[in-house]
C-alpha cells in the first residue's frame, strides 16, 4: 500500500478515525511510520445515529489509542435531530458536523493537519455523485485537497487497504449503516459500482484517473482567470469558464469557500448584463454589484447599511420546494435588506416569534458569522434570514401569485 507522507515532517497530525477499516488502516500506517518526524492524535465524531453501537465505536477507538499512547479528541452531536430542525439530509448534517469538529482542532492549534481515510473508490463515488447532480468541472476533480486537510490514501484502492489490514492484523468495527442503501453514498457503493465493475472492469480506477486530469485542467483554467481578479472585484468577461473562476478567487479572499453553488456563479455572470448599481446577495453576507467594467464584492460591515428591498435582485420560480422561496406580494412597503440590529424579532416558518438572537442560538450559528448574515426586515420585524429561513408572514400559500427567491441559494 503506497501512502503519500509529503509535508508531514514536524506537523501535528490529527487522524479522523471512525473505527472502520479504512480509518483504522490509516491510523496504524501513520503510527508505524512516525519516524518520519510528525506527532499523532486522533479525532472521533459520534453522530448520535446508531445508539449503543456508535458508543461502542467510540470506546473501541479510545481503547485502541490508549494502547498506542495517542491522544483522542471526541466530538458528539445529535445529527438526526439537527437534520430535522434544519431540514437537511442526515448525510449533509453529519458531514457538516464532522468538518466543524475538524476545523475547531485546526483553529485552536491542536492539529496542523487533519488526515482522512478517503480512498480511490470514495473518490470515484464522489465524482459520479456530483456528475449526477449536475456538477461543473471543478466538482469532477473529486475529493480535492482542502486547506488543513490531507488524504494520504486517496489513490489507494479498497483492495490494497483490505490486504494491508489482513497482513497487519488490524482490528476495526463494522458500521451497520453501511449496509443501508437509503443513503445515497451506500447506494452508489453497494449497488451501482459493483454492477459497473462487473460490466466495465476498472471503472473506479478510470474515474479516479479522470478526476486527476480534470484537476489539471481546472488548475490551468484558474491560472488563466487570474488577470480578471482584482481587489474585491472581477473584470467583466463573456467567457464563463474564466469569469466564474475569477469570482471564486475573489470570494475565497473574502472568506467564502463553501456554500456557493453553480446558481450563484450563473447569477454573477448574468449580473454583467444588468445596468450599473444592480446587485445580488451571496453567502456569508457578501453583496455583488455591477459597476462599470467590473463586478464588485462587499462583505458585512463594508456593505451599505441598508438596501431598499425593491432594488434586490429576485427570481420568479415555480418550485415551492426550493429553499428560501416566499410570497413576493407579502413583503411590505418599506422593507429593506440589512444586517442585524438590537431588538430584531423573528417568527420562523411554522414557529413562534422570538428574538433574532435566540433564533441564531437555536440554529447554532456561530457568533462570528451573525453580523454578516443579511436580513430582509421591516423595522424590527425580520421577514427573511437570507440563505437560512423565511418568516411565517411571507410563506407561500394557495393564494400566492408570485413565488420568489432572492438570488442567493
Amino acid at each position: 500500500m503506497k501512502v503519500c507522507l509529503e509535508n508531514f515532517k514536524g506537523k501535528k497530525i490529527a487522524v479522523a478515525v471512525s473505527g472502520g477499516r479504512d480509518s483504522m488502516a490509516l491510523l496504524f500506517y501513520l503510527f508505524q511510520h512516525r519516524e518520519e518526524g510528525y506527532s499523532l492524535c486522533v479525532v472521533h465524531c459520534e453522530h448520535g445515529i446508531r445508539g449503543e453501537e456508535s458508543k461502542g465505536d467510540e470506546q473501541f477507538v479510545r481503547s485502541y489509542c490508549e494502547e498506542l499512547g495517542i491522544p483522542v479528541f471526541v466530538f458528539r452531536e445529535d445529527c438526526p435531530r439537527l437534520a430535522q430542525t434544519e431540514k437537511k439530509s442526515l448525510e449533509t448534517v453529519a458531514r457538516e458536523f464532522r468538518y466543524r469538529a475538524f476545523d475547531s482542532l485546526l483553529r485552536e492549534g491542536k492539529a496542523d493537519l487533519i488526515a482522512t481515510a478517503h480512498h480511490r473508490e470514495d473518490n470515484a463515488e464522489t465524482v459520479l455523485f456530483r456528475l449526477c447532480r449536475g456538477s461543473s468541472l471543478m466538482g469532477l476533480c473529486g475529493i480535492s485537497e482542502r486547506r488543513g486537510f490531507v488524504r494520504p490514501l486517496l489513490h489507494c484502492s479498497r483492495r490494497e487497504i483490505d490486504d494491508y489490514i489482513l497482513a497487519e492484523g488490524i482490528s476495526y468495527r463494522e458500521d451497520s449503516t453501511n449496509a443501508d442503501s437509503e443513503y445515497t453514498r451506500n447506494f452508489l457503493r453497494r449497488e451501482i459500482f459493483p454492477r459497473l465493475e462487473e460490466r466495465i472492469p476498472g471503472t473506479a480506477e478510470a474515474i479516479d484517473r479522470f478526476s486527476v486530469v480534470a484537476e489539471e485542467d481546472e488548475r490551468l483554467l484558474k491560472a488563466l482567470s487570474l488577470p480578471l481578479a482584482k481587489e474585491n472585484a472581477v473584470l467583466l468577461d463573456e467567457r464563463f469558464p474564466l469569469f466564474s473562476r475569477a469570482c471564486l478567487i475573489v470570494l475565497k479572499e473574502l472568506g467564502v469557500e463553501v456554500d456557493y453553488t453553480f446558481t450563484h456563479l450563473r447569477d454573477l455572470y448574468d449580473l454583467q448584463k444588468k445596468e450599473n448599481g444592480k446587485r445580488i446577495c451571496l453567502p456569508f453576507g457578501v453583496t455583488a454589484y455591477r459597476e462599470y467594467d467590473r463586478i464588485s464584492f462587499q462583505k458585512g460591515e463594508n456593505s451599505p447599511e441598508e438596501i431598499p428591498f425593491e432594488e434586490v435582485e429576485l427570481c420568479l420560480v415555480e418550485d415551492t420546494a426550493q429553499k428560501g422561496v416566499f410570497d413576493g406580494d407579502r413583503i411590505p412597503k418599506g422593507a429593506v435588506l440589512r444586517t442585524r440590529r438590537n431588538g430584531d424579532r423573528f417568527r420562523p416558518y411554522g414557529g413562534r416569534e422570538k428574538s433574532l438572537g435566540d433564533w441564531f442560538t437555536d440554529k447554532k450559528i456561530p457568533l462570528r458569522e451573525r453580523d454578516g448574515i443579511l436580513l430582509v426586515a421591516k423595522d424590527s420585524e425580520v421577514l427573511i434570514v437570507v440563505g437560512y429561513e423565511i418568516s411565517d408572514r411571507v410563506k407561500v400559500t394557495a393564494e400566492t401569485k408570485r413565488i420568489c427567491r432572492i438570488k442567493y441559494r
